[in-house]
């Protein structure tokens, strides 16, 4: 089980469920979205981040690229096609926050950085390092 989704087994073993989870991620106890520790927990973050998960396959799914989804199954849940995980995060960034910040010190919090987009390797050891 991860910090902010269950993986799920499922009657066909070929795929697998993903349920999302109300968990804030965060660091020393505070919330921050780059950070790798359960801090707390927000009603209905899971349904939200299920939405938003569905939203981004579909809209890949309609420009005609193929991803693991298959379907939504519940409010906090999905169905995908089992695969190997690519260890990788593409961030897109609209305001400065988390992990941003601690990068980069001198600018505001939630100043505006339209554009920025990160890539990092995911590794919570490594503290998921800049690519």
């Amino acid at each position: 089980m991860g910090k902010t989704k269950d993986v799920l087994s499922l009657p066909r073993s070929d795929y697998l469920g993903i349920r999302f989870k109300d968990n804030i991620l965060g660091r020393g106890g505070l919330p921050d979205t780059g950070g790798n520790e359960i801090v707390g927990q927000q009603a209905g973050k899971g349904i939200v981040a299920c939405e938003i998960a569905c939203i981004v396959f579909e809209c890949l799914r309609d420009a005609g690229i193929d991803t693991h989804f298959a379907e939504r199954l519940s409010d906090d849940s999905i169905m995908v096609r089992r695969t190997e995980p690519i260890r990788i995060e593409w961030i897109s960034r609209i305001l400065a926050f988390g992990s941003f910040l601690r990068r980069n010190p001198g600018v505001a919090p939630l100043s505006s950085i339209d554009g920025t987009r990160e890539i990092t390797l995911k590794d919570d050891v490594l503290d998921d390092p800049i690519l």
